[in-house]
């Protein structure tokens, strides 16, 4: 059986541009993915962003509380301080009174 040319080259151009629109439909189809892909991975970052910022809002919010109590904590130790002299003052005047009648009421 003789090859016929003309029919071979055309079942070749025809399975040729059959091949080039599968291609084609491969590079559009796989640009669409890519850009889906894209925008996905993008807001994904945009979320983790969000999420970063919020949990160094909240530090910062902490550590100002932290630094508040802080404050109240040496506040209060310095008035139980002031308070444990006057009661020592106290404690010692009380003597001293008692120790005066004692001696000089005599």
């Amino acid at each position: 059986m003789p090859i016929d040319e003309q029919k071979l080259t055309a079942i070749l151009t025809e399975h040729d541009q059959d091949f080039k629109r599968q291609v084609a439909t491969l590079q559009e189809d796989f640009k669409r993915h890519v850009g889906v892909l894209f925008e996905v991975t993008d807001r994904k970052i945009d979320l983790v962003q969000e999420g970063f910022q919020g949990v160094a809002d909240n530090l910062e919010q902490l550590r100002a509380e932290v630094a508040g109590i802080r404050r109240e904590i040496e506040e209060l130790r310095l008035l139980l301080f002031r308070k444990a002299d006057v009661e020592r003052l106290e404690a010692l005047e009380s003597r001293v009174t008692t120790l005066e009648k004692r001696f000089l009421g005599k």
